[in-house]
């Protein structure tokens, strides 16, 4: 059984077999997400899982409700994951630590060439501004 109700998800992402998420909070009050070391309070009472591009989930992967997870992370981890997890990381049960963006870029290039889509020169030049942003920002 697969669920992701109330989902949000980008482009290019991939998500293992029997991924799934809650998107009602066992209160039925509304759900609030975190951002970046914010919180914020949706105003809904249905908010499943938002995940940016190029985001992947291992087989077997719990999102709680409001996850969300930046743009380009990989998530292989037992138990739910909640909260926010920021772009570029990879998370496993061993932690969350700074993935490389070339190394990602690499992998988003074979994601999209098994599509035989091909990413240009200018995508490629996003995705590295991207990752600068994400560094920037946590660097705060």
């Amino acid at each position: 059984m697969v669920f992701l109700g109330h989902s949000y998800l980008g482009s290019w992402i991939n998500l293992g077999a029997e991924t799934v998420n809650s998107d009602l909070k066992n209160t039925y009050g509304y759900v609030s997400v975190d951002l970046n070391g914010l919180r914020i309070d949706t105003g809904r009472t249905f908010v499943g899982l938002t995940m940016g591009d190029f985001g992947k989930s291992g087989i077997n992967t719990a999102f709680g409700t409001g996850a969300v997870v930046g743009f380009g992370s990989i998530l292989v981890r037992s138990g739910i994951i909640s909260g926010f997890v920021p772009s570029f990381r990879w998370y496993s049960d061993d932690g969350m630590a700074a993935g490389e963006v070339e190394k990602l870029l690499a992998v988003a290039e074979k994601v999209m060439a098994r599509r035989k889509v091909v990413m240009t020169e200018a995508m490629k030049s996003l995705f590295r501004w991207v990752g600068a942003e994400a560094s920037r920002l946590e660097e705060g």
